[in-house]
């Protein structure tokens, strides 16, 4: 058995015959084999789902970020007390 054998399995799975028919067509459009185009639709199903988790992991981010800044400016305003300065040599005054 060679390398590329051994790292391969086989599955199988159950689809209807309009489901198989699907891919048949597909395969045929996109110019590869019916296990090739499985393989592709699942392997793109996957970086998909990796996409959307760090596209949302990132707009999470920002909007906390967004949220603790302005709550910190408000406490800033609110308080007559300090002043502040976005200067990074000059710090925050009471």
């Amino acid at each position: 058995m060679s390398d590329e054998q051994s790292s391969v399995v086989t599955l199988k799975v159950r689809v209807s015959p309009e489901f198989r028919e699907k891919i048949v067509n597909t395969a045929k459009q996109n110019n590869r084999s019916m296990n090739q185009e499985i393989v592709a639709r699942l392997e793109e199903s996957f970086n998909e789902v990796k996409k959307i988790f760090k596209i949302t992991s990132t707009e999470t981010t920002v909007r906390v970020s967004e949220e603790v800044f302005e709550r910190m400016i408000k406490v800033l305003r609110d308080n007559d007390e300090h002043s502040i300065t976005l200067n990074d040599s000059k710090k925050v005054k009471e």
